[in-house]
C-alpha cells in the first residue's frame, strides 16, 4: 500500500526483526528503499539487497563485546538462560548470538528456561535456575517481562549478576524492575549519558516530554534515520514529482548507500556493504537506577 497506492519515497520501519524478515523482501521487489530503526537480527539486510537498509547494529556484533566484559568482570564459567521463546529477537539472542559466544569464551550453560510473551509468573523458571547454581544469568527479554524476571530472581534470593540482550534498553526496565534491575549488564548502541551537547539537548526534551524516562536506543535509531533522509533527499536531487517517482526512489536508494561518518547522536555512522550501519556500541551497567557506560 504504501508503495503502490500511498506512492511513498521510502518507507521506515517496521521495527521488529520478524517483521523485518517479512517486508525487507517485498520492499527489495517493489524497488522502495526501506530502514529499519531496530531489526538487528543477522544478515537481514544483506539477504534484501539493494533495497534494504539498518541504522541498528546487528545482534551478535552488539552483544559480544558487553558478554566478553561482563564474563571478565564476574569470572563467569557457568551460565543459567532465560528468554521469550515467543519472540524472534530474544530466540535469536539465545539460540543464535548466545552459543557460539558461550564457547569463545569458555562458558558453560547449566540451565535453560523459556516464557511466552505477556507471563508474568516467573517462579518455576527461577527455581530451576537456582537449582543450578549458575555464576550468572542470561536474560533475553522485552524490559516489562525482563523486569518481573529480575524481581522474581531476587526475590528468590539469587545474587548473580545479570546480562540482558538489547530488549531491556531504556529507563522502563529499571523503573519497573527497581532495586532488582541494579547490576544488571547490556549492549546498547546509545548512552544517554555521553557529554556530546546534542546527545544531552535530544536526552533533556525526550525525559521532558515522558516524564523523566530515558530514551532507548532504538528511539534514537530513528531520530538519526530521519535526518539521515533528510540529508540524502536534499544532496541526491529528489524531486518529489510523482512522474520521477521510480529515479526518485533510486535517488534516495544510493544516497543511503553512500552513507559515510554520518553525525548521529554522539557517533558517526556508516552504512556498510551489506546495508547495516557501523556504529559504536556500547556496555551499560545499571548503577543506582541508572544506566551507565561501563567500558
Amino acid at each position: 500500500k504504501l508503495s503502490q497506492t500511498d506512492q511513498v519515497l521510502v518507507v521506515i520501519g517496521p521495527y521488529s526483526s520478524a517483521e523485518c524478515e517479512v517486508t525487507f523482501p517485498v520492499a527489495n521487489m517493489l524497488k522502495i528503499p526501506i530502514i529499519t530503526q531496530a531489526g538487528a537480527a543477522p544478515g537481514l539486510a544483506e539477504k534484501n539487497r539493494p533495497w534494504a537498509f539498518r541504522n541498528v547494529m546487528t545482534l551478535n556484533k552488539t552483544i559480544e563485546p558487553a558478554f566478553a566484559k561482563w564474563v571478565q568482570i564476574y569470572k563467569i564459567k557457568t551460565i543459567a538462560k532465560i528468554y521469550e521463546s515467543t519472540d524472534f529477537l530474544n530466540t535469536t539472542e539465545a539460540t543464535l548470538i548466545l552459543p557460539p559466544l558461550l564457547k569463545k569464551y569458555d562458558v558453560r550453560e547449566v540451565s535453560t528456561q523459556t516464557f511466552a510473551k505477556r507471563d508474568i509468573n516467573f517462579a518455576a523458571q527461577v527455581t530451576a535456575m537456582k537449582a543450578a547454581n549458575p555464576d550468572g544469568i542470561w536474560l533475553s527479554a522485552i524490559y516489562e517481562e525482563g523486569a518481573n524476571i529480575a524481581r522474581e530472581i531476587r526475590r528468590q534470593r539469587m545474587t548473580q549478576p545479570i546480562i540482558a540482550g538489547v530488549g531491556v534498553t531504556g529507563s522502563s526496565y529499571t523503573r519497573l524492575g527497581g532495586e532488582a534491575t541494579e547490576g544488571t549488564v547490556e549492549p546498547s548502541n546509545f548512552w544517554s549519558g555521553n557529554p556530546d551537547p546534542m546527545v544531552q539537548e535530544f536526552v533533556k526534551k525526550w525525559s521532558t516530554a515522558f516524564k523523566g524516562q530515558m530514551p532507548p536506543h532504538y528511539t534514537v535509531n530513528l531520530y538519526e534515520i530521519v535526518y539521515m533522509l533528510k540529508h540524502v533527499i536534499e544532496t541526491s536531487g529528489v524531486t518529489n514529482d510523482p512522474k520521477n517517482l521510480d529515479m526518485d526512489r533510486e535517488r534516495i536508494r544510493n544516497g543511503l548507500a553512500e552513507i559515510k561518518d554520518f553525525p548521529g547522536m554522539g557517533e558517526r555512522i556508516t552504512i556498510g556493504p551489506d546495508g547495516d550501519a557501523i556504529k559504536n556500541s556500547y556496555i551499560l551497567q545499571v548503577k543506582n537506577g541508572n544506566w551507565v557506560r561501563i567500558d
